[in-house]
């Protein structure tokens, strides 16, 4: 056998095996892909399955700011079941020393089930880097507007997680005394389950989003054909807290514990609101998601 022939049927072997080899990644990607949940490394946080695929995003009924309902797709992800806890985010202190364990004598928001509070969007970031350095397989971040709305909608168009039904003392923790409430243990309102089986998207406390804040944000949309929409993250100063920027705000989603209850519409699911990136208050938190690293 001449040699030429002898190279190309050691190609033609590889050749096989690599294409075997590919197949057995991809079959091995779509079953993960399907996973109906998973638990990240460090804290061991639920993750639940959002299949993804088109949704209608918005709310006519609401403000001038979720007007302009509009269709958009999204790719698969995973959402964290509860909003980050005290004791998930005292972990990430404990590991990195990225701020003071002090943070946590706070009186009425010191539980360690309870919502972490008074972060603000750059904390919830390096958070979501730190998981992403604990896996091999998942990219973690805040959920995009889009990803956070679809969680907490599905595709039946509800007002609440749960449904179109009113919020209860069984569904959500809101309408608490601004000065002596605090938001509750996660998991106490199973009845305000969304339609992926998420906790506490109504209530309890905002969640931060990846988003810019944009006022046409939805407007820009209505051509259809958006995939994974994401506003762009512009820089501004965090320091300059006089600074009236508004590239400086972040999109927030899903009410507090001292929402007002019906007639406000804050604990609807396609509620808008917003923060400056730097805000810390009591009454705000973070909730992750994860993709697939391609």
């Amino acid at each position: 056998m001449k040699l030429q022939d002898f190279l190309n049927k050691i190609q033609k072997i590889l050749n096989k095996k690599q294409a075997k080899i590919t197949n057995i990644s991809q079959k091995n990607n779509i079953l993960e892909q399907d996973k109906p949940y998973f638990e990240e490394n460090y804290t061991k946080l639920r993750l639940l399955h959002v299949s993804g695929g088109p949704f209608l995003m918005g709310a006519n009924e609401i403000s001038p700011d979720e007007t302009a309902s509009h269709c958009v797709t999204l790719s698969p992800f995973w959402i964290g079941e509860t909003p980050v806890l005290n004791w998930h985010y005292y972990r990430f202190l404990e590991t990195t020393r990225y701020a003071d364990l002090s943070f946590f004598k706070k009186g009425n928001f010191r539980d360690p089930h309870q919502p972490v509070v008074n972060i603000d969007w750059d904390d919830a970031q390096c958070y979501c880097n730190w998981l992403s350095e604990g896996s091999t397989k998942y990219k973690f971040s805040l959920p995009s507007e889009a990803q956070w709305e679809c969680a907490a909608r599905g595709t039946d168009q509800r007002l609440y997680p749960w449904g179109n039904e009113p919020p209860t003392e069984k569904r959500a923790c809101f309408g608490l005394d601004p000065t002596t409430g605090a938001p509750g243990v996660v998991k106490s309102y199973p009845e305000g389950c969304g339609p992926f089986e998420t906790y506490d998207q109504s209530g309890t406390v905002w969640e931060w989003c990846l988003d810019d804040w944009n006022d046409l944000a939805y407007w820009s949309r209505l051509r259809g054909g958006q995939i994974d929409p994401v506003e762009k993250v512009k820089k501004a100063s965090r320091r300059n807290s006089k600074q009236d920027d508004e590239t400086s705000y972040r999109v927030i989603r899903g009410g507090c514990w001292r929402s007002p209850p019906p007639p406000s519409k804050e604990l609807w699911a396609a509620y808008r609101n917003k923060r400056r990136l730097w805000y810390k208050g009591p009454d705000l938190g973070f909730r992750v998601v994860a993709t697939l690293r391609s």
